[in-house]
């Protein structure tokens, strides 16, 4: 009777959600990303993973004549965080583009070229 009900609720979340049964109960289906998710995740928690997705790809990418795509990348990377660091407040003049380049600097590598 109670792999009934479970069977049912997991059916009923995933015709509600479009999502898998297993992707509802674990409340998103990012893995470790963050997401849409992170605005309940602190600034030092986000700048870590953050950290750590950029070391990883430039683990990858690498390569010489490579940095200015690297450099981009870690701008849009800044980007995308600023704008999911404004979206959590309707208070969004505090965080600016000088306080932003703040975080940046403490939390995300600058690239580097790794590989010969």
């Amino acid at each position: 009777m109670v792999v009934m009900a479970q069977a049912m609720t997991s059916s009923s979340a995933s015709a509600k959600t479009g999502r898998s049964a297993s992707v509802a109960q674990a409340g998103g289906g990012g893995g470790d990303c963050p997401g849409r998710d992170a605005a309940g995740i602190s600034i030092p928690d986000q700048g870590r993973w953050l950290a750590s997705a950029l070391r990883g790809h430039y683990n990858y990418y690498a390569v010489p004549d490579n940095g200015a795509s690297l450099r981009g990348f870690r701008w849009r990377v800044t980007r995308h965080w600023l704008r999911a660091l404004r979206r959590r407040s309707q208070r969004t003049r505090r965080l600016n583009w000088k306080r932003m380049d703040r975080l940046a600097d403490r939390w995300l590598p600058q690239p580097r070229i790794l590989h010969p």
